[in-house]
């Protein structure tokens, strides 16, 4: 959590909340299943702040498949953007990009 309470303050976002089921070895089944529900609602932007091996798991999964996202490295940030057709990768940004 206090990884998210830094990045949080940095972004100044405003309502950070701690969800239990973004552990870095829980299933990723839970928190899709919520991020989906949230994307189609259109509650906007979400930041998820996690470990390895749990964000690379769950940005697969949202990007259609059960495999890992191989490219994504400790200390990195990935934008996944939702519409009506499902999620889609956007940006990455890995601490070798810096």
């Amino acid at each position: 959590f206090e990884t998210a309470q830094i990045v949080a303050a940095e972004l100044q976002v405003p309502d950070l909340q701690k969800v239990q089921d973004i552990q870095p070895e829980n299933p990723v089944e839970a928190v899709y299943s919520r991020l989906n529900a949230a994307a189609q609602k259109g509650e906007g932007s979400l930041f998820v702040v996690s470990h390895m091996p749990f964000l690379p798991a769950l940005a697969g999964a949202l990007l259609g498949g059960r495999a890992l996202v191989t490219d994504f490295e400790t200390a990195s940030v990935l934008f996944l953007e939702y519409q009506a057709s499902g999620w889609t990768r956007g940006w990455s940004l890995r601490p070798r990009d810096l």
